[in-house]
């Protein structure tokens, strides 16, 4: 399962994705276990 406009939020908002892996939590074969990390970029990270 992709969530295209969570991704296209946090594009918005400055952020990179950093890498994709299954979370260890979740069970094997649930579309919840694919998980996307995301990383802030410094000049982004103050509140405006």
């Amino acid at each position: 399962m992709i969530n295209l406009p969570s991704r296209a939020v946090m594009e918005r908002l400055g952020m990179t994705q950093v890498d994709e892996f299954e979370h260890p939590r979740v069970a094997r074969g649930s579309p919840l276990r694919p998980h996307v990390r995301y990383r802030m970029q410094p000049d982004h990270a103050s509140v405006r």
